[in-house]
């Protein structure tokens, strides 16, 4: 018996150049109240439209993945999502597709985009999609921008004393970790927590953090004035250099006068008796520079 044939959406199109007439085991599965049981594209059309969105979000695999579903009317599930994230860390649309299509049990429900249970952040207050892309990249997904403002308010708080410092990558991560908890303590606290953690879990790992990051010192820091960052570096130089790398060595070279005082006095008296002259320089007295 033959296999039937099904034609793609991406036939005739420049960017997929898919030749449209396919098995129908190149389609996936799906439950959408509006198609024949199977996706619109073919599985090569699909991920092609999945790299096309994944590199154009700066490598997110969930923004690529929630773009591409939008085009097969597939609901985004973040439960199908957070579990193939945490076994293979990169969710393409081949793994999605096929979790989602032996969920079975859920086709009566799961019928189109609409039952999605995650969304997009509200882009109203960017300047920009390429600062809501680097934010993203940076904090991961966040519901608003007032979030991602918390998180770089705390991060910018817990480097202010390195300023002047090179933070580590190693250091950068696990102080972005603790910014990440503090975020969702906050939202426990007011309610708008919906995650799996409790206080008590966000608590500890923020005081080992803390710890980790040498952080946990509750004394208050003062700001130093020029004077006590001049006294400090005066301080250093004396304690880490030699006290001839310091002056000025032409300066001090005869600094009692005992070079010039013993060529005048003896040296000269010497040679005059030696060749019978009288030689009388013109002598300037000059106080030792005690």
């Amino acid at each position: 018996m033959a296999k039937e044939r099904l034609l793609c959406l991406g036939e005739g199109q420049p960017t997929l150049k898919c030749t449209g007439n396919k098995l129908d085991s190149d389609f996936y599965s799906t439950f959408n109240m509006w198609g024949n049981g199977h996706s619109r594209y073919c599985k090569k059309c699909l991920d092609k439209i999945y790299d096309y969105y994944y590199k154009n979000s700066n490598d997110n695999d969930k923004l690529a993945l929630y773009y591409t579903l939008i085009q097969e009317n597939v609901p985004f599930i973040t439960e199908i999502y957070d579990k193939l994230s945490s076994k293979y860390g990169k969710v393409t649309i081949n793994r999605y597709m096929t979790e989602f299509s032996s969920k079975t049990q859920k086709q009566n429900i799961w019928s189109d985009f609409s039952i999605s249970d995650f969304r997009l952040i509200d882009t109203d207050g960017f300047e920009n999609q390429e600062e809501m892309k680097e934010l993203i990249k940076k904090w991961g997904d966040q519901c608003n921008k007032s979030e991602y403002e918390f998180l770089e308010e705390t991060f910018k708080r817990y480097t202010s004393d390195d300023e002047e410092e090179e933070l580590s990558p190693q250091r950068i991560d696990l102080i972005r970790d603790l910014c990440n908890y503090r975020l969702i303590l906050r939202k426990i606290n007011d309610g708008t927590y919906n995650g799996d953690m409790t206080q008590e879990k966000v608590q500890s790992q923020i005081a080992n953090l803390l710890k980790t990051l040498k952080l946990d010192n509750f004394e208050v820091k003062k700001k130093k004035s020029d004077i006590e960052k001049i006294l400090e570096y005066q301080i250093w130089e004396i304690e880490n250099t030699e006290p001839a790398e310091v002056v000025d060595k032409d300066e001090y070279k005869d600094y009692l006068n005992i070079q010039s005082s013993w060529g005048n006095s003896i040296l000269r008296c010497v040679k005059n008796i030696l060749s019978n002259s009288k030689e009388y320089p013109n002598i300037t007295r000059e106080s030792p520079k005690y």
